[in-house]
């Protein structure tokens, strides 16, 4: 607006000096420049009005002449070592998406009738990355592509936005039941599982009230005690419980409960559930390849964890023999930064030993830490291992741990290429106490 105000005066300022040389030359004589002083002095004027025009139109919206005006969000930055992924929106439309490794989309024009030249916009960059800190937003430029003069208006295009009434939650239920289970189950443990069923207060009376609760196959229910409630007020609970016995081999599993009754003359139903987590059987005596036990629980950065080959790459089962600087083991966990891998230990192992670095299909690629925790307490940390280096040893005395922590860090710098290998994870164990 500045540029085109100084712009215009400028041209008035020449208009005026043209103007005076028309009246000189017509004073002096009357001779071909007269003519042509008049006709500049029209031409100057008429490249002046459309820069009056021009000024107006940008001062008082771009609607005035059909101006145009491209936007864009560009590059960005530089892909960084850590996975991460953001999503573009511009006034409630999803616009684009970047990831770092991936792209291919680098520029992001935003058109005309999702942006408002004319009015206030929202922008909104959602960003996602593997382990919150390391990712972050990049670098983002914000690009005018250039501006147009055209007879054609771009109608503005209102997204669907959001709308309470729809999406507004929905009002609590009357009658509620809460069930309470252990978080973890042993082969053939036996316990108490128990379900509270609450009326909420100022709530009709709910009547008939019978709980019913259900195991997978294998496991074994007893009859509710007791079998059924005649009556809850408003206010009041009852608690049912029920014994419970999982079967000799364990898995995780589900228990639910659902309770039947009547509330204001109409039948309704209540439930609920809870995950009960299998305890594995602790490791056999022995010298014991870390492989071949179950895991409590494992996540990785990149695909599943793999037993006796390396990580490769996303899918399950994808990864190669492992090799760490130029040497080949044929047993141990292929993992990638960051990484977790816990194993229950029953308190029945002395000793850990394995040899760990970067696999060698990330060539000199990828740099981790590993680590080594027992019951939650750290017991070795290693140095950053760099890919092409040599094994690292760890030793570490787990005496008398429940569970055992195998870590795998990104070395601080992302997880780009840190395939990391547990070459021969062992563990020393003996028969585990009573009890």
């Amino acid at each position: 607006f500045v540029m085109e105000l100084l712009h215009l005066t400028g041209n008035f300022i020449f208009l005026a000096g043209l103007a005076g040389v028309m009246v000189i030359t017509r004073r002096a004589l009357k001779t071909r420049a007269r003519r042509w002083a008049k006709m500049g002095v029209w031409m100057q004027g008429l490249h002046g009005l459309e820069h009056l025009v021009l000024t107006l139109s940008v001062a008082f919206g771009s609607r005035a002449i059909g101006l145009s005006t491209f936007f864009g969000l560009v590059d960005p930055g530089p892909g960084l070592t850590t996975y991460r992924v953001w999503w573009l929106f511009v006034n409630g439309w999803q616009l684009g998406q970047y990831v770092n490794y991936l792209g291919p989309q680098h520029s992001f024009p935003i058109p005309n009738g999702i942006l408002n030249p004319n009015g206030h916009n929202t922008i909104a960059v959602a960003v996602w990355n593997l382990d919150g800190s390391t990712g972050g937003l990049g670098k983002i430029t914000w690009t005018n592509y250039g501006s147009y003069r055209s007879p054609l208006t771009v109608r503005q295009n209102a997204s669907p936005g959001f709308d309470p009434a729809r999406y507004a939650m929905p009002a609590a239920p009357a009658t509620t039941v809460a069930l309470t289970a252990p978080d973890t189950a042993s082969g053939g443990q036996r316990f108490t599982a128990s379900a509270t069923v609450r009326v909420a207060a100022g709530a009709p009376p709910a009547f008939d009230v019978k709980p019913v609760l259900t195991a997978p196959a294998g496991w074994t229910v007893g009859a509710a005690s007791p079998p059924s409630v005649a009556k809850l007020d408003g206010g009041a609970a009852a608690t049912f419980t029920w014994p419970v016995t999982a079967p000799s081999t364990v898995d995780t599993s589900a228990l639910k409960v659902a309770v039947a009754y009547r509330q204001t003359g109409r039948a309704g139903t209540a439930s609920d559930e809870r995950i009960v987590g299998a305890v594995p059987p602790a490791p056999p005596a022995g010298q014991v390849a870390v492989s071949s036990l179950p895991f409590l629980t494992a996540t990785n950065g990149w695909g599943p964890v793999e037993r006796d080959t390396s990580n490769g790459e996303a899918g399950a089962g994808d990864g190669k023999p492992m090799t760490i600087g130029g040497v080949a083991y044929a047993k141990g966990l292929g993992a990638h930064a960051a990484s977790d891998v816990q194993l229950y230990l029953a308190g029945a192992c002395t000793r850990l030993t394995a040899s760990v670095g970067v696999d060698g299909e990330t060539g000199t690629g990828g740099s981790v830490s590993f680590g080594v925790s027992v019951d939650g307490a750290t017991k070795v940390t290693t140095p950053v291992v760099r890919g092409g280096q040599a094994a690292v040893p760890i030793d570490v005395d787990v005496t008398g741990a429940q569970v055992l922590d195998l870590l795998v860090g990104d070395g601080g710098d992302g997880n780009g290429n840190d395939h990391a290998d547990w070459a021969l994870p062992t563990l020393t164990c003996a028969t585990p106490p009573a009890g």
